[in-house]
């Protein structure tokens, strides 16, 4: 039979040896947990910047897209204006150029000296030629 002190001796041991681990094992454990902390708060401060700088990118892009349509807007009314002006104009022109294409036809029928015809040969060439421009934009709006 092994001697009681040589039992206490070894209990003593054993017990020593658990004591030094359960209490190493604690610190570990402690460690660990504030470097998990300090961690996951500085993982933290990362995602709210990430997550800051996403929000304004959306904001920007939002400011974007809210600046393209208005630009966009702003083109077909300059667009529809334009249109509408160059068919007014197109009317404003032609009834008056027909007057006068009619009168120059008119004045054909009359006796000029050749300056006189030279004249009115460039009148009605002209007002022709302005008259086929304007029938020709607005058929192009």
């Amino acid at each position: 039979m092994v001697p009681q002190s040589f039992r206490e001796l070894i209990f003593d041991k054993i017990w020593g040896a658990l004591i030094f681990g359960v209490v190493s094992f604690v610190c570990l454990m402690a460690a660990l947990t504030t470097l998990w902390h300090f961690a996951s708060r500085k993982l933290n401060r990362l995602v709210d910047s990430k997550t800051a700088e996403l929000a304004q990118a959306n904001r920007d892009l939002t400011v974007a897209k809210e600046d393209a349509e208005s630009a966009k807007d702003q083109a077909e009314a300059a667009n529809k204006a334009k249109s509408e002006f160059l068919a007014n104009m197109s009317h404003e022109i032609r009834t008056p150029m027909n007057a006068i294409i009619g009168i120059g036809d008119l004045m054909t029928g009359t006796e000029l000296n050749s300056k006189q015809t030279e004249y009115l040969d460039v009148l009605r060439s002209s007002s022709r030629s302005l008259l086929d421009e304007a029938a020709t934009r607005q058929k192009k709006n």
